[in-house]
């Protein structure tokens, strides 16, 4: 798997917060859904809700992270970005 080192340090983001980095999490998963054929996608309002929560959790255990917590830290924005550049340049 391609190996990504982010030059910029991402936020820990939680249910609760609100924002661009919020609404980048929601972008990526909805690309990746889409390009797994999901047809429900998350809204790109920049809102952390329960649905964000739940989306996070179930892509923490698809990909293998132990402890999903539903939460993005170091590891889920590393396994999102890596996922969505595999998938982004045809997988």
């Amino acid at each position: 798997m391609a190996q990504v080192e982010p030059k910029v340090r991402l936020p820990v983001l939680n249910p609760g917060d609100s924002g661009e980095a919020v609404a980048r999490v929601q972008h990526i998963l909805n690309d990746l859904d889409r390009w797994s054929g999901v047809e429900t996608l998350l809204n790109e309002n920049g809102e952390f809700g329960h649905t964000t929560r739940d989306r996070v959790f179930k892509f923490q255990e698809d990909s293998g992270i132990s402890g999903p917590t539903g939460g993005v830290g170091e590891r889920t924005w590393k396994a999102l970005l890596e996922e969505w550049l595999i998938e982004s340049v045809g997988g």
